[in-house]
């Protein structure tokens, strides 16, 4: 006997409905996993105090040009939301003050979950 719950009919869906689930995804995706500063993927995303993150590759050169043309040797401002970033050591050059900055280890635990899943259901089509 065949469990109403879990019934082929329900596990099926149709093409108009599969679109809208892909357009789902794609929405999520874009809205979650996308560094504002290069509208891609995260790539090594660093977290900032403010919550905000984006990929190490475009958030160092923003903190090198940041702190030149704000003048500011202590700090610079997030390019989403314009918070106060406080340098861990503001007596090292610039450009390393990244690699202090914690490495968003959730949101790359989440994008490479939600890869996993789209190239589970991309293979089973």
């Amino acid at each position: 006997m065949e469990n109403p719950r879990y019934s082929k009919s329900k596990l099926l869906c149709s093409l108009p409905e599969l679109i809208k689930m892909t357009d789902v995804t794609e929405t999520f995706e874009e809205q979650f996993f996308t560094c504002s500063i290069c509208t891609d993927v995260f790539q090594e995303p660093k977290l900032l105090p403010c919550q905000h993150s984006f990929c190490k590759k475009c958030i160092q050169p923003y903190i090198k040009s940041a702190v030149i043309s704000e003048n500011n040797k202590t700090g610079f401002l997030c390019p989403y939301c314009r918070c106060f970033v406080e340098a861990e050591n503001p007596e090292s050059p610039a450009e390393t003050w990244v690699d202090r900055l914690p490495t968003n280890f959730n949101l790359v635990c989440m994008i490479e979950a939600f890869d996993g899943k789209r190239s589970q259901s991309n293979h089973l089509r």
